[in-house]
């Protein structure tokens, strides 16, 4: 492997990809942050965390091992992960920010600003629980949507 590359796996497809390490503001510590936040109380069993230069992402599966129809030692071969919630540093100050990409209906809006707190673990207790549920929606602030640039 050539040196400052890494293998990484996309969270939706599992495409392995060959890139450039990621330098990130996000610690393992932070990532862990919010592990510890979909466990507690564990809300969903099967998820990815995921981060980039700025951004921790929560990916959730929309299946279950019964919906799959296979063997349970091969579903986590043929599972796909969507992005649910994103944690972001906004700043150097450690300012984080939560939003959520609704579900396809209103995808069109992008990521919608749930709440910015200087406390990463407030953010991840408020809205982890609720990664599964309709009621992530009800933490909506209305104009605070980006758009989404693939």
């Amino acid at each position: 492997m050539p040196p400052g590359f890494e293998f990484y796996e996309h969270p939706v497809d599992a495409r392995i990809v060959l890139r450039k390490k990621l330098k990130s503001k996000i610690t393992d510590d932070e990532v862990s942050i919010i592990d510890q936040g979909m466990k507690q109380p564990e809300t969903v069993k099967d998820y990815l965390l995921d981060r980039d230069k700025e951004s921790i992402f929560v990916y959730q599966t929309g299946h279950t091992e019964a919906d799959i129809f296979c063997a349970k030692e091969l579903c986590h071969l043929i599972q796909q992960y969507n992005a649910k919630l994103r944690f972001r540093k906004t700043d150097e100050n450690n300012v984080s920010s939560a939003a959520l990409l609704p579900p396809e209906p209103l995808l069109h809006y992008g990521w919608i600003t749930l709440k910015t707190s200087p406390h990463l673990g407030d953010l991840a207790q408020k809205f982890c629980y609720h990664i599964d549920k309709g009621s992530l929606l009800e933490f909506w602030i209305e104009g605070k949507e980006e758009l989404v640039i693939n």
